[in-house]
């Protein structure tokens, strides 16, 4: 797993909106995104995703587990979980917040290996952070047979032809063609964009409106009171955040739909 420059909105904005997650949320049909209601939006999210997470599946590990949100949801039902990210603030951050009484891994989920299979390997928005064949066959590795596979992401649903536009996301058949190949079964995929959405222009508005012209600003009063200081800053951040603008102005809903589709899915391992 790896963190990406279209992916800064979403960090930057989850810190300064005083979000515990670093995940998309779930509204209502015609709720307001705000950052209040965002907080409640990605508990909606954490809900409605667990949901599908098999009764019996009591061994989970939340791969790419953030600051620990669902692991300590899924410890709270009872489960035996296991968290794990490659990113060593955010294993701090989870280590703070759930004690030390709970395994976290830091490492990329690729190279994970385990003595002891899980029922279930749970990624909300790691997926796409996965290299394709590696994470399929890493899941299939460490789930027991008859095991799940449960993630809800970002899914690219046809060729990118504009400049600038993200790359994430896996593309939507060929992600499941691998899976398939790797000895999973397709037991739900569900489309669940417009329940997020909102999100993302909540982010945009907050990113392009706030954040970079915020920085535009602070680099040109450095410029004008310390010139020296001024040029520094616009070698190493002005470029990096006129790129930031051009593909963020990208990002907005309309451009996602066009693309992508946000999915649920639950993959299950074929028992031989």
């Amino acid at each position: 797993m790896r963190w990406k420059l279209q992916d800064l909105g979403l960090v930057l904005a989850t810190e300064f909106l005083d979000a515990d997650d670093l995940h998309f949320g779930w509204f209502e049909p015609g709720e307001e995104a705000t950052a209040e209601s965002l907080i409640h939006a990605q508990q909606r999210y954490t809900h409605r995703l667990l949901a599908e997470l098999p009764a019996e599946a009591n061994r989970v590990l939340d791969a790419g587990c953030g600051t620990g949100g669902m692991v300590e949801r899924l410890r709270a039902e009872g489960r035996d979980v296991e968290g794990l990210t490659p990113n060593p603030d955010l294993i701090a951050r989870a280590r703070e917040r759930l004690g030390p009484e709970v395994l976290l891994h830091e490492s990329p989920f690729e190279t994970f290996r385990t003595h002891h299979p899980f029922d279930a390997v749970l990624m909300a928005e790691s997926c796409q952070y996965i290299k394709r064949m590696r994470g399929l066959e890493a899941a299939a590795r460490v789930l027991k047979p008859g095991g799940v596979l449960l993630l809800a992401d970002v899914f690219r649903m046809k060729t990118l032809d504009e400049p600038y536009l993200s790359r994430g996301g896996h593309r939507h058949e060929i992600f499941l063609h691998t899976a398939v190949s790797n000895g999973f079964e397709v037991e739900m995929d569900r489309d669940i964009t417009e329940a997020v959405l909102p999100t993302l222009a909540l982010y945009h508005d907050f990113l392009t409106k706030r954040i970079v012209p915020s920085a535009e600003a602070v680099c040109r009063s450095f410029d004008r009171a310390y010139p020296l200081v001024g040029r520094v800053a616009r070698f190493f951040v002005g470029r990096r955040l006129a790129l930031l603008r051009k593909r963020y102005q990208h990002q907005d809903p309309d451009t996602f739909r066009r693309y992508r589709s946000y999915r649920m899915m639950r993959l299950r391992l074929r028992a031989s």
